[in-house]
């Protein structure tokens, strides 16, 4: 059996006919065989999986396939930085990395080294203390940095200063390092909603991803949203959860505002973890103000 084959029918039905059904199909087969999956997890001599479209779907499809062949995969992801980073994805900067897939399974156990690892991958995303700091540092270095500038450079060596700090920032965005997740739903949302991670540590973390107080109040404005706009929710109906009123709510209250109870669950947990992250760290009133008429105008 050519496996590797297998697995670029697989992919080809994903992401080149975009034919979900067949995919599944597919993968129905695959999983069945033990084999197959063993094959597929090992690591290449170029750190690689040996086939990426079957590990993602172990990762998505995890309670139903051999739990040593998924823990075996996720000791791979959590050991090495290029497979944590493998994207299937045409487009590597909106989809996700193997590393977001794992951290979907809230029933995943990680180890401290795990965890360390995750929160490194996340602090390479814009916005946190760490991207900030290199970026500032790397200012500094080239001379571009208003408080650091050399008013003895001539206007060309400005410009190539410009140039070169132009170049740097845009690797440093469109870098590997980019790839866990895009937008306001990245790594470092998935982190703050994992459960591996105790209160004490997201306290910190919170301020470590979001360093700029305006930066956060938009994610977390963002969080709350995603509760109003949940797909399953019927706004057009009685089903209506208030932005407004989110934090007055009370669980039975979410659960006559829900079709059912699974989803008013759902969406309970979404509103608790909203309540925390806004505890944890509230937005700065003044230049929260100050933002919104900024944006306004």
């Amino acid at each position: 059996m050519n496996i590797e084959k297998l697995d670029y029918e697989l992919y080809k039905k994903l992401y080149r006919e975009n034919d979900m059904v067949n995919a599944a199909y597919l993968w129905e087969n695959i999983k069945k065989n033990k084999e197959i999956l063993k094959h597929s997890i090992k690591k290449t001599q170029y750190d690689t999986v040996s086939c990426m479209a079957i590990c993602q779907y172990i990762l998505i499809d995890y309670e139903n396939v051999d739990e040593n062949i998924y823990q075996e995969l996720i000791n791979l992801i959590y050991s090495n930085v290029d497979i944590a980073r493998t994207v299937l994805s045409d487009s590597k900067y909106e989809g996700y990395s193997y590393l977001m897939l794992s951290l979907f399974n809230n029933n995943l156990k990680l180890t401290e080294a795990q965890k360390k690892f995750a929160v490194r991958e996340a602090m390479n995303k814009k916005g946190t203390t760490y991207f900030n700091k290199l970026e500032s540092d790397y200012r500094k270095r080239t001379g571009f940095d208003k408080d650091a500038l050399d008013f003895n450079m001539t206007i060309k060596e400005k410009e190539q200063a410009l140039i070169s700090r132009y170049f740097d920032y845009l690797n440093n965005i469109w870098s590997l390092s980019q790839l866990h997740g895009n937008g306001d739903f990245d790594i470092r949302y998935q982190i703050l909603r994992n459960p591996n991670w105790n209160f004490e540590e997201k306290k910190k973390l919170v301020y470590d991803f979001y360093e700029d107080d305006e930066d956060w109040y938009e994610h977390l404005k963002s969080f709350e949203i995603k509760i109003i706009n949940d797909d399953e929710t019927n706004q057009d109906s009685e089903y209506f959860i208030s932005h407004r009123y989110i934090y007055e709510y009370s669980y039975e209250d979410i659960l006559k505002l829900c079709p059912n109870e699974e989803i008013a669950n759902r969406i309970w947990e979404e509103i608790q973890f909203c309540e925390d992250m806004k505890n944890i760290r509230p937005p700065k009133l003044n230049k929260t103000l100050k933002f919104e008429k900024k944006r306004t105008n």
